[in-house]
């Protein structure tokens, strides 16, 4: 299974990623020699470049760290929630 046609990792290794890290993988695909354990790992070493915000200052790394690891949050709470619905209907 892979999220919109992102094909930069085999659908083998992408089977085998935790919902988290699918999840993080949809935010912000990796390439397959990378090979984040955790959100955390994952933000601070890829998910942190998708929220960056470019200002006049530059960026700074450890808020763009912080969003990408609320949207991982977030967005893997969402799914939890999909998928106790629909196995409780």
């Amino acid at each position: 299974m892979i999220f919109h046609g992102r094909s930069d990792m085999p659908p083998d290794k992408f089977d085998h990623l935790s919902l988290e890290l699918r999840c993080c993988y949809y935010l912000c695909s990796w390439d397959c020699s990378l090979s984040p354990k955790s959100i955390d790992e994952w933000a601070k070493k890829i998910g942190w470049f998708a929220f960056q915000e470019d200002t006049d200052e530059g960026f700074e790394y450890e808020v763009e760290v912080s969003k990408a690891v609320r949207e991982a949050e977030r967005l893997c709470q969402f799914v939890r929630g999909l998928i106790a619905l629909y196995q409780n209907p």
